[in-house]
C-alpha cells in the first residue's frame, strides 16, 4: 500500500478473537504478518484463552469485545440471573447453534442480538447494577487472560453504543479504577465510535448503530478516572465480507504507525479460517475473503 503524507493512517482491527479455532488461526496469521494492528477479544467464548496465546508473540494491541448478546455471560448463578431480560434460563441457549458449539451447558445464556438490543434500548427492566457487574467481570476476565488492561473497548454486535451500555461501561471503569488504581487509574483506552467513513449503503441495523454512535459521544468523557479516546474516523460496516477489498482500504488511508497530527481511521474487520465455527456469520466464506484481502495489504505497492 502506498503511503502519502496527505492520507489518514489506518488502524486495522480484527474482531471476534476467541470465538473459534478458525478465527483465532486467521487472526494470528495476519497479526504475525503485520497485516492488522489490533484484535478484539471475546472473553466469554470457549476459545478466548487460546486466542490470547495465538497472538502473544505479535505486536497487535489487544482489546475487549464486550459481549451482551450471544453465548454465556461472565457472571454465574444468581448474579447472572439479575441480567434478565438480556439473559434467559435453561440448559441450552436460545440460539440452537450454540448448544453444540459453546461447550458444557450453562444456567444462563444471552438471548441473541435482536432481543438483547430491544431490552437494552428500552432499559426499563434492566438491572443497571447487574449490567455494570457483568462489564466489570468481562474486564477482569480480560486482565486475567491477557495480563494487562485492554488497549481498546468495543462491542460485539456494536452493543456498546446503546446509551445504557455506554453509561455502564463508564461506571464499570470508574469502579475498577477506584478498586485497583495502580492498574486502571489514568489509563487511556480507545473506544470504538462506529460511524461510517466509507461510501456505501448501510443496512438498517448498521444505520441505527451509526446514529447511536454519534449520540453516545457525550457519554465517554463522563469517565472520571480513565481517559476514553476515539479515533478520528471509522469504517467497516459499509464493506464487510465480500465487499471488503484491498483497493477500498487503500482509498481510505495508509498503513503505518500513528503519528501526532495525523488523522487515525479505525477499520473493523472479521477475518478467519472457516470450518470450526460459532455461527453462520463465523462459518461464512466472507471470513476467508477478508483474510485474503488483508493479506493483500502486504503486497500492495
Amino acid at each position: 500500500m502506498s503511503v502519502s503524507s496527505s492520507l489518514p493512517m489506518l488502524w486495522i482491527v480484527a474482531d471476534d478473537l476467541g470465538v473459534s479455532r478458525g478465527r483465532n488461526a486467521g487472526i494470528a496469521e495476519l497479526a504475525s504478518a503485520g497485516a492488522i494492528d489490533a484484535a478484539s477479544l471475546l472473553v466469554t467464548c470457549p476459545h478466548a484463552a487460546r486466542g490470547v496465546d495465538a497472538v502473544a508473540d505479535t505486536d497487535v494491541a489487544l482489546g475487549l469485545h464486550l459481549n451482551l448478546t450471544e453465548g454465556r455471560p461472565a457472571l454465574v448463578g444468581a448474579e447472572a440471573a439479575r441480567l434478565a431480560p438480556v439473559v434467559g434460563a435453561g440448559p441450552h441457549p436460545p440460539q440452537p447453534w450454540l448448544a453444540e458449539r459453546a461447550g458444557a451447558s450453562a444456567e444462563w445464556w444471552f438471548v441473541g442480538r435482536t432481543k438483547a438490543w430491544e431490552a437494552l434500548m428500552a432499559g426499563e427492566d434492566v438491572d443497571v447494577d447487574a449490567l455494570v457487574n457483568e462489564i466489570v467481570a468481562q474486564l477482569e476476565a480480560f486482565v486475567s487472560l491477557a495480563g494487562r488492561i485492554p488497549a481498546h473497548i468495543d462491542g460485539h454486535q456494536h452493543v456498546h453504543v446503546i446509551p445504557a451500555v455506554a453509561r455502564a461501561i463508564v461506571a464499570a471503569l470508574d469502579r475498577l479504577a477506584a478498586a485497583k488504581p495502580e492498574l486502571w487509574a489514568g489509563a487511556a483506552i480507545r473506544i470504538r465510535v462506529p460511524t461510517e467513513a466509507a461510501p456505501g449503503e448501510l443496512s438498517p441495523f448498521c444505520a441505527r448503530v451509526a446514529h447511536l454512535a454519534t449520540a453516545t459521544l457525550a457519554i465517554w468523557p463522563l469517565a472520571r478516572e480513565v481517559e476514553l479516546w476515539q479515533a478520528d474516523g471509522f469504517a467497516g460496516m459499509a464493506f464487510m465480507g465480500c465487499a471488503l477489498t484491498t483497493a477500498k482500504l487503500d482509498s481510505l488511508g495508509a498503513r503505518g504507525n500513528p503519528t501526532p497530527g495525523k488523522k487515525l481511521i479505525e477499520i473493523m474487520t472479521h477475518p478467519g479460517w472457516i470450518g470450526c465455527d460459532w455461527d453462520d456469520f463465523d462459518a461464512s466464506a466472507d471470513r476467508e475473503h477478508e483474510l485474503e484481502q488483508l493479506r493483500g495489504l502486504l503486497l500492495a505497492p
